[in-house]
């Protein structure tokens, strides 16, 4: 079997933000929400070959793990040669957490969806952009360079130029995301559509920001299943006929749950805490969803652009 594009491994099932766009909504911290090391080894003993890349959160914020450093320096260990992700709002002041990324060279996807301070927070609730902008500021001449991960939704409809400015004066690259909803995504379909123009200036816009820099910018050629451009962006995995992470991701949650990508579907292929990842990929589960995915409501209009997100 080949090795793993990308393991998906969730840390922490737990978050202090309450953003308006995510299930979490303040729910309190749980401990039992954490993934225990035991877990942890057993999804690398699951896995066996050294995927390529290892992203160390999931539906959570992974940095309030109590054990973060122990976990990151047992996935290093067990992997040396993989590289590590990690996306984080980064509102924090955790030294240690920080000093753990920049010793083990982690790749950091930090989640912003806006440079103005007030428009985050009222997205972000209980995050703090002063913290965040020092967390940036340590990072400033961090290698590999950070990763800003907007995510587009009506109320910062109108901030993606702003952001590729902000992104790009601090050598940081850019990737612009697509919120998803279970239920409710018709207003901002709505919005895209009637505002398709808005979104493809913006692109452009972005685009001409990142030209010629050494950091880059990666745009979604369609939202919602609505084009905007074919010039200078990626194909989502949402209008590709059949998706490449079904045989490249593996996502284990914090209870050993494993499901297909990065994108969190919630589909069931089974658990590593009693099936390798060869036994997961050849069970009745794995072959209906990998035949089946593009019934899945979770699955239309996909906004993931490859790599991590």
């Amino acid at each position: 079997m080949k090795p793993l594009r990308e393991l998906i491994l969730e840390l922490s099932y737990n978050c202090d933000l309450a953003c308006i766009m995510c299930g979490f909504g303040g729910k309190r911290v749980d401990k039992g929400r954490f993934m225990t090391e035991t877990t942890l080894l057993r999804a690398l003993d699951a896995v066996g070959v050294p995927p390529q890349a290892i992203r160390l959160n999931g539906r959570g914020e992974s940095t309030l793990h109590p054990q973060f450093g122990l976990m990151l320096q047992l996935v290093r260990e067990r992997f040396p040669m993989s590289q590590i992700n990690l996306f984080s709002h980064m509102s924090w002041d955790r030294p240690s957490v920080m000093d753990a990324l920049l010793w083990n060279a982690v790749q950091i996807f930090i989640s912003l969806d806006s440079s103005d301070p007030q428009r985050l927070e009222a997205i972000r609730h209980r995050a703090c952009f002063e913290k965040i902008v020092a967390n940036l500021d340590r990072l400033r001449d961090y290698t590999p360079r950070p990763f800003v991960i907007f995510t587009l939704q009506e109320e910062n409809f109108g901030d993606i130029a702003a952001m590729a400015e902000f992104a790009a004066e601090r050598n940081l690259h850019l990737l612009v995301n697509t919120v998803r909803r279970d239920e409710g995504i018709e207003p901002f379909r709505d919005m895209v559509a009637a505002r398709a123009d808005v979104l493809r200036d913006a692109f452009h816009r972005a685009g001409e920001v990142f030209r010629g820099r050494t950091v880059t910018c990666h745009l979604p050629d369609r939202v919602q299943g609505i084009i905007i451009s074919d010039q200078d962006t990626v194909t989502t995995y949402g209008g590709m006929e059949h998706c490449p992470a079904i045989a490249q991701e593996l996502c284990v949650l914090f209870d050993g749950t494993a499901t297909p990508c990065n994108m969190f579907n919630p589909y069931v292929y089974g658990s590593v805490m009693q099936q390798s990842l060869t036994q997961l990929y050849e069970s009745e589960a794995f072959r209906w969803f990998e035949n089946n995915h593009k019934q899945q409501q979770y699955c239309a209009n996909c906004a993931c652009l490859g790599g991590t997100a």
